[in-house]
């Protein structure tokens, strides 16, 4: 069962379409209740009378979570989705498929934190023409997988400081997919921790960005990417060893980030990645988020 809610904008007009966005909870929202996954919903986009769209907010279980690492700390991910992701799949085809939804095929977006983050990054591998844009926060990649997520407009955030999720993690898959020609927006938080979901929603520039991405706007990898010989790249979080899934080379510009000589690891000061980094910090929003002015059309559960 996937517990789900289904935000429909106000005032619909006859003949138009209107994006879809699906937000993915994190680990803390996880359940069956079909509740307490609306509790970090971004005001931002509930309230836009900018970019009015329909918002999918499934709920996952703890024994079903979006997606799994089963070699973590390394980034290797199954071949198949997820339970709860296969359903999310399923019934965003079926919500496609209804005649009274008046979904713009061309702009369906996904974005999530922490546990959500790693949805949002495995899910638009496990549909690589079905998302034109993704907005993962604080989450985790398999490296491996980069080339799937060619289609599809990123803009990532992480903070420096993640106890988490640490973020080397999303350093790696922006060096990923920057060496298959598809450099994402990357936002890192300079001394912020895990908890930066807030912050990334209140940034000014992102739902002019991501509601002007339409599928087939995106670069495409280069054509002689091929995958390299596998090596582990290392990084260090806490005084453990983390092994994150490498399947290029270490990238020269980002050497400083996880050195690999040998047997011996070392931890460097890392500066830039080669990309987009901010550091500015932003306010996060306290707008209250009321979920009783019936925006709230249906909720349900797909079996």
């Amino acid at each position: 069962m996937l517990p789900y809610r289904f935000l429909i904008p106000e005032n619909i007009q006859e003949g138009e379409k209107y994006p879809l966005l699906l937000f993915l909870h994190g680990a803390g929202e996880w359940g069956d209740d079909n509740e307490t996954q609306l509790r970090h919903i971004p005001y931002e986009f509930i309230n836009s009378t900018e970019n009015p769209c329909y918002i999918l907010v499934p709920q996952c279980t703890e024994s079903s979570p979006w997606s799994s690492f089963p070699q973590y700390p390394g980034v290797y991910t199954p071949d198949y989705p997820a339970k709860s992701t296969a359903q999310v799949l399923s019934l965003i085809d079926t919500l496609l498929h209804c005649d009274s939804i008046q979904i713009d095929t061309n702009r369906i977006y996904v974005t999530g934190y922490s546990l959500g983050g790693e949805g949002t990054f495995d899910i638009i591998t496990r549909a690589p023409g079905l998302f034109a844009a993704a907005v993962p926060i604080c989450g985790i990649a398999d490296t491996a997988r980069a080339y799937l997520m060619s289609n599809t407009a990123l803009w990532i955030f992480h903070g420096s400081n993640d106890d988490i999720n640490d973020v080397n993690y999303s350093r790696i898959i922006v060096d990923a997919l920057t060496k298959i020609g598809k450099p994402p927006k990357y936002t890192e938080y300079e001394e912020y921790n895990h908890y930066i979901w807030g912050t990334a929603y209140s940034e000014p520039e992102l739902l002019p960005w991501l509601f002007s991405q339409h599928k087939g706007n995106v670069q495409t990898i280069k054509k002689d990417w091929k995958i390299q010989s596998i090596k582990p790249v290392i990084a260090i979080k806490s005084s453990k060893t983390i092994h994150l899934t490498g399947r290029q080379q270490i990238n020269p510009d980002i050497a400083g980030i996880f050195s690999l000589n040998g047997r011996s690891i070392r931890k460097s000061t890392v500066k830039s990645v080669g990309c987009l980094v901010k550091r500015e910090k932003v306010i996060k929003s306290n707008h209250p988020i009321d979920f009783t002015q019936g925006n709230i059309q249906s909720l349900g559960n797909l079996f």
